[in-house]
This record gives C-alpha cells, structure tokens and sequence, in this order.
C-alpha cells in the first residue's frame, strides 16, 4: 500500500499534515465515533419526539461519550446535548479538550447551547482552560430580561445580563488565552522575513 503522503512544499501542507496526524492514532489511521446526531437520535427514544426528555438524552450521550473516548482518536459532539456537557462533567476528558484545541489552526469559541448560565459559565472556564479563546451566547445571558415583564423587572434583567458579560470575560481572562497575542518586535523580522511580500 503506498502513502498518502506527498512532499511538503509548504507551510500550509504540513499544518494539514499535522492536524490529520492529531486525529490519528499511531498507525496512521482515523476512528472517529459520531454522537452529533439530533432529532434521529431522540427517535431511539421514542417516535413522538415530544416525549423525550433533555435528561434521557444527554445522560445517554455521556455514557457514549465516556465510553467511546478512549477507544477513538476523535468524538464528534452536538451543541444541544453533549458538548458543553461532556466539557462539563468531563465525559471527554480534557486532555480530549486540548486535543480539539490541538487539532485546530483556527480559534474556537464556546457555544452555550441552551444551558442555564451556571452551567454555562463553568463549561466557559474548562474550554477556556483547554483552548476556547471565547464564547457565544445567547439566553444564557439575557433571558432574565426578555418576557412579559414590567419596566423594573426588564432593566434588572438587562444590569445581570451586563453583569454576566463582565464575569464570563473575567473567567477567559483568568483561565485561558485570547485568540491573538501581540509579537514582541525583535520577533517580527523572523516571521516576516524581507520580501515576504513577493511569494
């Protein structure tokens, strides 16, 4: 059997070759176990999808994920059900964590993914840790604010909402990395070099 392999001629290159070698096992090959799945997943349960419940799922998801992640080089998780959960309880270790931070050349952020925000801002400070240089989030914000509320109610919603942005910057602040670091200027000439332009 020949390689897959080519001559690197390019930065570009080996950095595919090496995010391919940070899915891989050692022989080269690629197991990925896929529990990303959503409605047709919850048909498992039951065919009236009304009838399932957020438990039975992500607690079925987890065991998976914890059972799966030591026999596969990768897992691939939904938003809804199991990555901020698996994050959390640590169903996907974090070493798994720092493996997707790994595997990647570009910046990763957290979804919250319908989760309260005490959830949400435990599984911002484990990503953060493991690589996040960020989050997106939604009700886990502000949904104290949004309703048929009055005026009073509506604008202490809106101060915790502030409030919740401060104290999750807070947390990438003290547990992880932005996505850019400014390059000392003697480091510069290296990795632009003269004539960097041409090419």
């Amino acid at each position: 059997m020949t390689s897959h392999l080519a001559p690197v001629r390019s930065a570009a290159q080996l950095g595919k070759l090496r995010r391919l070698q940070r899915i891989s096992d050692g022989d080269g090959f690629i197991r990925v176990a896929a529990i990303d799945h959503p409605e047709n997943y919850l048909a498992l349960f039951d065919s009236d999808l009304t009838r399932v419940t957020d438990e039975e799922v992500v607690v079925s998801k987890l065991e998976l994920v914890a059972a799966m992640s030591a026999e596969s080089t990768a897992v691939l998780l939904d938003p809804v059900w199991s990555f901020g959960q698996a994050v959390l309880s640590q169903a996907v270790p974090a070493d798994d964590c720092r493996r997707l931070d790994d595997a990647i050349d570009v910046p990763w952020v957290l979804l919250s993914a319908s989760a309260t925000y005490e959830q949400f801002r435990a599984q911002v400070a484990l990503a953060a840790r493991a690589g996040a240089c960020g989050f997106m989030a939604g009700r886990a914000i502000w949904g104290d604010a949004v309703g048929r509320y009055d005026e009073a109610r509506r604008a202490e919603g809106a101060r915790t909402a502030a409030a919740r942005l401060r104290e999750l910057h807070e947390t990438l602040a003290s547990e992880g990395r932005g996505w850019h670091r400014p390059v000392a200027p003697a480091d510069t000439v290296e990795l632009v070099p003269a004539g960097w332009f041409a090419g």
